[in-house]
């Protein structure tokens, strides 16, 4: 999981910058392997916008440099005044394990592509599937197109 925060100036900024996560996230889906999603969580009144990502590996972020409206669009709010903060939280072990220091189970981790093996649900053979969604019998995903 990466959280980004940015701390904006004026409301307009935070408005900026959740239309640049609104017109990036297909691009980042469509090029970047083991991207789960994003979530925006904006606070009008301290003008702070938090960006949630969610990874099936912290491995995949180093992806991101190959998206070039990504990389284009990074250098912005310095341009504009918006202070930015980011961290990288990693999976520590099953709840367990972590809050009571049990000894931890056998599961995967609950981001990991291994969960949905283990869960039974994969693809059918020849087909591939957008993470983050289900498959509807008959289709294939394509990257770079909307599955609905």
């Amino acid at each position: 999981m990466v959280v980004t925060v940015f701390a904006c100036r004026t409301r307009r900024d935070v408005l900026l910058v959740w239309w640049l996560h609104h017109r990036l996230r297909s691009a980042v889906q469509a090029r970047v392997r083991g991207f789960l999603g994003v979530r925006l969580f904006v606070d009008w009144r301290t003008r702070v916008v938090r960006s949630v990502s969610l990874w099936t590996d912290p491995a995949y972020l180093y992806d991101m440099g190959e998206v070039p409206e990504h990389v284009a669009t990074t250098r912005i709010p310095a341009r504009r005044g918006i202070r930015t903060s980011c961290g990288v939280y990693t999976y520590q072990g099953g709840w367990r394990a972590v809050m009571f220091g049990v000894e931890p189970d056998s599961a995967p981790p609950p981001l990991s592509e291994q969960i949905r093996s283990e869960l039974g649900v994969t693809p059918e053979p020849g087909t591939t599937q957008k993470p983050g969604t289900t498959q509807k019998p008959g289709t294939t995903w394509k990257p770079g197109t909307t599955q609905r």
